[in-house]
């Protein structure tokens, strides 16, 4: 059974995505899968909320970069919001701060 990651909440103007637990290269799959599921109808925006997440890796990055890619490429915006420090700083090392939108 899979860990649950990822929780959506849509309506006409946002579609809110809250990620859950540790992420890392065992999980991209399916949050890949997850993010590609929630974006068939994207909203003018998309948020998706680390408040719940302590730790993401590189892979999980990438997975977000791709997401980021898709909502731009269909005319919406895609944003990140509620980093704990640690999950802001892997973003900074990135140099993602800016594309995501992350304060």
């Amino acid at each position: 059974m899979s860990e649950r990651i990822l929780s959506s909440e849509r309506n006409a103007e946002r579609l809110t995505l809250a990620l859950h637990g540790e992420l890392d290269m065992r999980l991209a799959p399916q949050l890949r899968q997850s993010l590609h599921r929630e974006l068939e109808k994207i909203p003018p925006e998309v948020v998706v909320d680390l408040a719940d997440v302590p730790f993401v890796d590189s892979s999980i990055i990438a997975t977000l970069v791709e997401a980021l890619k898709i909502v731009r490429g269909r005319g919406g915006k895609l944003r990140i919001a509620s980093c704990r420090p640690t999950v802001r700083d892997t973003f900074e090392i990135a140099r993602l701060l800016e594309p995501f939108g992350i304060a």
